[in-house]
């Protein structure tokens, strides 16, 4: 960043030192067409790629994110359940659930 920041503005130096300053070609060249071309659309076209980048990269995460809990959430069950049989979980397997509430002050 910073040898292209030097390399883009070695121009205006040499402004003051040639007649490069005086030319209306230069003019429309230098501060016209390059400025619009690497101080706006350069910057909002990368910045526009990243932030679509970073939301493609989000919405990967929240997939993973919920496929990982449905594959918690079935092992889980899968494990509480153990190898009883579908009418058995159905009717509560017969065993009362125990309930553990901690009240913290």
């Amino acid at each position: 960043m910073l040898v292209f920041s030097i390399l883009y503005n070695v121009p205006k130096f040499a402004e003051v030192l040639s007649p490069l300053g005086e030319s209306d070609l230069y003019y429309i060249i230098y501060s016209n067409i390059l400025y619009l071309i690497f101080l706006l659309y350069l910057p909002l076209v990368s910045l526009t790629y990243v932030n679509v980048r970073l939301i493609s990269a989000l919405k990967a995460l929240k997939r993973k994110r919920q496929e990982m809990q449905q594959v918690h959430d079935n092992n889980c069950f899968a494990a509480s359940v153990g190898s009883k049989h579908p009418k058995e979980i159905q009717n509560g397997g017969g065993q009362p659930a125990a309930i553990l509430i901690m009240y913290i002050s």
